[in-house]
């Protein structure tokens, strides 16, 4: 029998029960700031011995017996005239809205911990990051998936330390580069897809001026509630994050976390790294070139797109955008066929036969010119993908920044 919606009184066959005012809603109007929850200016501070004994709770135990922990007693409640914001972007929003692997009733209890001021913890760069790699591999680890290894590459840093400075989500950066550029920019050489959480207060004026009465945000509580919110109160995006975050083709992750007392910011950059390069991904004058050994399956296709140069009015289009690609297709590389044989031209993308095209066993040698194509300024973006078991999926995305000729 289907639950009405204390909101909007529509029949809701899943129905959210709100955490802070107890009544059912819709998947609409399930959000506090939906639904005019009478709490959402409110938080509970916490005793520390009580934020002590939770944060033993182990993730690993959510899956079936981690208990709530409601009925703690209050020990203090304050008013608050800034609200707190938490959102997500994702790159794709893929499956539906109903997650398959978490049934509403089956859905481990999330534990919310709010610190109060005086017991807000001091954290190294180095234990933050590791925090945060940890309850990603332990989400990982109850799907049976491989831990990722901790990546050096700086672009989600970068990325997340841009977030901060304008207080505004985005999987762009201020300079109108897309997270697979910056990535590329700092040495990247593998395929990358970006999670990116916020969290923090509206008005956070308010709170630098003190004419509101701000806590101040604790950031590994934030990085757990974050990943929570990813993995498991996600049907707004598709559960498009938990999809990112177990993926099994991905190997490696670089973590962003940037923050201040009133606004936090974490960047995850999941990578596929199959690639052991002997000579990395290059090009020069048109001419790409990349040799290697593969991990793991052969090549399945390598595929060209093409993007305006990112600049602030780039940035300034799409920074609300929830979801990026690669620009526009234009071309594909084949290998060469035999003496006397051709490929039939498309009317619709551009055929680029490689000048040479290597991938024996685990081997790849492959070299091909792309400087027909690039008649104007732009980004040339190569995304090479693999077939592993009949699955294919990207490892490559390599931009190619051409700043000369017409725009």
């Amino acid at each position: 029998m289907a639950t009405l919606c204390t909101y909007c009184g529509k029949q809701a066959y899943l129905p959210f029960t709100c955490r802070s005012c107890g009544a059912d809603f819709c998947d609409l109007h399930r959000f506090k700031e939906n639904h005019s929850c009478p709490k959402i200016f409110y938080w509970d501070e916490i005793k520390e011995d009580d934020f002590k004994k939770d944060s033993k709770l182990s993730r690993e135990n959510k899956k079936g017996d981690l208990k709530s922990t409601k009925g703690r007693s209050r020990t203090q409640t304050v008013v608050a005239a800034a609200t707190i914001l938490t959102s997500v972007l994702i790159i794709f929003y893929v499956g539906s809205t109903v997650n398959p692997l978490f049934p509403v009733e089956d859905r481990p209890e999330q534990t919310t911990v709010v610190i109060p001021e005086e017991s807000v913890g001091t954290f190294s760069d180095k234990e933050l990051t590791e925090y945060a790699l940890q309850i990603i591999n332990e989400d990982r680890k109850l799907f049976n998936l491989g831990p990722v290894a901790l990546s050096n590459n700086k672009a989600a840093q970068v990325h997340a330390d841009d977030i901060l400075k304008t207080r505004a989500i985005s999987h762009w950066m201020t300079n109108g580069e897309k997270p697979y550029m910056t990535y590329a920019v700092y040495g990247g050489r593998g395929k990358v897809s970006q999670n990116v959480g916020f969290g923090g207060y509206q008005n956070v004026q308010e709170c630098i001026q003190q004419t509101a009465i701000c806590a101040k945000l604790d950031p590994k509580a934030k990085i757990n509630s974050t990943e929570y919110a990813m993995m498991y109160d996600d049907a707004s995006s598709n559960w498009g994050h938990r999809d990112n975050i177990l993926d099994k083709h991905h190997t490696h992750v670089s973590l962003g976390i940037s923050y201040d007392d009133y606004t936090f910011v974490l960047v995850q950059n999941f990578e596929n790294n199959y690639i052991k390069y002997k000579r990395p991904i290059n090009e020069d004058r048109g001419q790409v070139t990349f040799a290697g050994t593969v991990a793991k399956g052969n090549i399945y296709g390598i595929e060209i797109y093409y993007d305006e140069l990112p600049t602030s009015k780039v940035y300034f289009e799409n920074r609300d955008a929830t979801s990026y690609g690669n620009g526009d297709f234009i071309a594909t590389v084949v290998k060469p066929l035999p003496e006397n044989q051709y490929y039939e031209q498309s009317s619709d993308y551009t055929l680029i036969v490689a000048d040479k095209w290597v991938a024996n066993d685990d081997a790849a040698d492959v070299s091909f010119d792309i400087s027909p194509l690039m008649t104007k300024r732009g980004v040339y973006t190569i995304i090479l993908t693999l077939d592993a078991d009949g699955e294919v999926f990207p490892v490559v995305s390599y931009p190619v920044f051409h700043r000369v000729g017409p725009a």
